[in-house]
């Protein structure tokens, strides 16, 4: 789990504690919990994007929705008003608990100001849970040390497809860090299979999908320091064969490709067999993640994150064949993380999702794949089926 403990804040005049938490999520479902504590009396202020399910069981909030709903990037959020059984400890531990979709976030907003202001926020995606140490007197304090927004705009759902029968390659939810371990699950069925042996990798991801759904590749580390692998295997669960070092990597829309990141600065195309290496160029020395095929195949859009953390990300597309490479996206801040990018269906856009500092929640931008036009915001999770772990990617079968 991921821990965040939060410091304590100066002296302020203590009054009677209230808290008022939104809970966000693009999973199927998600829960957040509170241990060590009681909810006296709750109420719920709202809910956006009709949750099937939005309710409150003891000190556990859930969330549900269709799974198609999901898969599609669609985002439901419930907002309570909390009020705390004594004894409240000095720090109040809040745990949240998502499904093998999308992501959640939950924001814990000090309700004894006016407006209340969120103190505390924490994500937790893909089958994993993350745990919040929220300090008690954040939350009974009328001069609190963190101001932010209440939350994100209602969410709205991005242009969906009948997604019908699918597949999607998710961590393996009862195989738990530091041991991890990769599965098929078909929807809407839910048959699962497992994807070669347990590991205890440092990293392991960045699984894909051949245009025909019957082979996938993923890669490992196998220590913080190591240059990754890249194992192609049959999507029976059979074990991999590793092909070639790669920090990451995308399969063309027609099966016949695989895009890789060479040591993250050298992008190279291969056959799925790892013959017919070719080079091609990209400028000012990037280092190269989330590498993504545009659904024709005539384009590669990847992530430059050199120097991350200390220099600012930009986003490239260029030719299949090497020609054109251009800069559609800079940005003018520097990220704590980039969760994703993703090209639309149609090819003319590029998604990408990131969060400016550790606190401030997922964003994204919709950008003109030619980088003409101006960036959108947009106010929905990364949609599942424009990705390289879902099959078909876009809706579109070879």
């Amino acid at each position: 789990p991921t821990n965040t403990s939060l410091p304590l804040p100066p002296t302020a005049t203590a009054v009677k504690p209230a808290l008022i938490i939104r809970f966000t999520t693009s999973s199927d479902w998600a829960t957040v919990s509170f241990t060590g504590v009681r909810i006296k009396t709750s109420s719920r202020i709202a809910t956006s994007g009709n949750p099937s399910t939005s309710e409150r069981h003891g000190e556990e909030i859930r969330l549900n929705q269709q799974t198609s709903l999901a898969i599609a990037g669609h985002q439901v959020s419930s907002t309570d008003e909390v009020l705390l059984a004594d004894p409240i400890p000095e720090k109040i531990q809040i745990s949240v608990n998502n499904g093998c979709l999308g992501w959640s976030e939950v924001e814990i907003l000090n309700a004894v100001v006016n407006p209340p202001v969120v103190v505390a926020r924490q994500l937790a995606a893909g089958c994993r849970n993350a745990v919040l140490f929220v300090p008690s007197n954040l939350l009974n304090t009328q001069t609190p040390t963190t101001l932010a927004r209440i939350g994100p705009p209602p969410p709205t759902l991005p242009p969906n497809t009948n997604i019908g029968e699918s597949k999607i390659i998710l961590f393996c939810p009862e195989i738990q860090p530091p041991k991890q371990q990769l599965c098929v699950v078909k929807f809407p069925s839910g048959q699962k299979i497992k994807l070669g042996k347990e590991a205890n990798y440092a990293e392991f991801g960045r699984p894909a999908w051949s245009a025909d759904g019957t082979q996938i590749y993923y890669i490992t580390w196998p220590s913080a320091t190591s240059q990754g692998s890249l194992f192609v295997s049959a999507a029976d669960g059979t074990e991999g064969a590793k092909q070639v070092n790669a920090s990451d990597a995308a399969w063309s829309p027609d099966g016949q490709t695989i895009a890789y990141a060479d040591n993250c600065t050298v992008l190279r195309l291969m056959r799925p067999d790892g013959t017919g290496r070719r080079f091609l160029n990209t400028p000012e020395n990037p280092c190269i993640y989330w590498l993504r095929w545009s659904p024709d195949g005539s384009q590669i859009a990847y992530a430059d994150v050199r120097d991350f953390g200390k220099k600012a990300s930009s986003v490239w597309v260029i030719n299949q064949d090497g020609t054109n490479p251009r800069r559609i996206y800079q940005f003018q801040i520097l990220l704590w993380e980039f969760y994703g990018l993703a090209w639309s269906p149609d090819g003319k856009s590029v998604g990408i999702w990131y969060e400016v500092k550790e606190t401030s929640g997922l964003q994204g931008l919709l950008l003109d794949a030619t980088g003409n036009s101006t960036p959108q915001p947009i106010d929905w999770a990364i949609p599942i089926w424009w990705t390289p772990d879902f099959w078909p990617q876009w809706g579109i079968t070879k």
